[in-house]
């Protein structure tokens, strides 16, 4: 564990006291959150009424706008493979040079990793004589209410399934940095990281890069879940695996019915600014 912790410092950055808060007891411990939280949901179940009132007047046919891409699952495994390299190596390296555990050029190093590898990948995709769509609408608001009731009962049922196998959730590290650290610079990175860096760059990989190719091999459906399903691994976190991969089963729906990646950017940026808003206040309100 001490080795684990000298390669990623963000997980030895907060007190082990604080290592048993969860997001659900943030909600239990700040009514106001639960009074904010109560009202988006009231939003997402209107969004969902509309949505379903369209869908039924559409007789159940989902638009499909996501077209055929200039790229296949070789490519998409090549680049999966060099994204691994990049950021094992990077932060890595990085973690092996800094003599203590400091998660400020932790994330610096880690978002301009994901930067650099993001230039990468949209000159590729230029190479290649193609282009990602990013025409603006303005559905990816609605579609972050939409996927808020779906995503609390995933939350809701995997919490009461913890709670019968006697498990005691724990949340994110990156969670804990958050509450718990004084450093401002550190606050100022992970609300970058959080609004910026990892909604664009997660969903230009994921639903703009990973879910076409995966389309054109096996169909809409599989390449949806298949994604979705990688998305909600890749944060290591039990608890979330549920949520979030119905999160994401949101995001790819948005990108197929509009045909642009505004709309599944709009949706992360605003359900992470979401997550962001509630631990501002726990940091404000201990």
């Amino acid at each position: 564990m001490a080795r684990m912790n000298e390669l990623f410092p963000i997980m030895a950055a907060a007190p082990r006291a604080a290592r048993t808060l969860s997001e659900m007891e943030l909600l239990r411990q700040h009514p106001v959150l639960w009074v904010a939280f109560a009202e988006l949901l009231l939003l997402g179940v209107a969004a969902d009424v509309w949505l379903l009132v369209s869908l039924a007047r559409a007789r159940g046919r989902l638009p499909l706008r996501v077209p055929a891409k200039a790229w296949g699952v070789h490519d998409l495994l090549a680049v999966t493979g060099l994204l691994l390299l990049t950021m094992f190596t990077g932060l890595g390296l990085l973690a092996l040079v800094m003599r203590k555990a400091d998660s400020i050029w932790f994330l610096a190093g880690d978002c301009a990793l994901r930067l650099a590898f993001l230039a990468g990948l949209l000159a590729y995709v230029r190479r290649r004589g193609a282009t990602l769509d990013w025409h603006w609408t303005p559905r990816g608001v609605i579609g972050f209410f939409a996927v808020l009731p779906p995503l609390a009962a995933a939350s809701l049922a995997v919490t009461q399934v913890f709670h019968w196998l006697k498990i005691t959730p724990t949340p994110q590290p990156v969670t804990l940095l958050f509450v718990e650290t004084k450093s401002s610079t550190e606050v100022a990175l992970l609300v970058w990281l959080a609004l910026a860096v990892a909604p664009v760059f997660e969903e230009i990989f994921f639903r703009g890069f990973a879910y076409p190719a995966l389309k054109q091999r096996w169909g809409a459906l599989p390449a949806m879940l298949t994604v979705s399903a990688v998305f909600a691994a890749i944060h290591f976190h039990a608890e979330s695996a549920l949520p979030l991969f119905v999160l994401a089963i949101g995001f790819t729906l948005a990108y197929e019915v509009t045909g642009s990646l505004v709309a599944p950017v709009t949706m992360h940026i605003l359900f992470n600014a979401a997550n962001v808003a509630m631990l501002l206040y726990a940091r404000w309100h201990p």
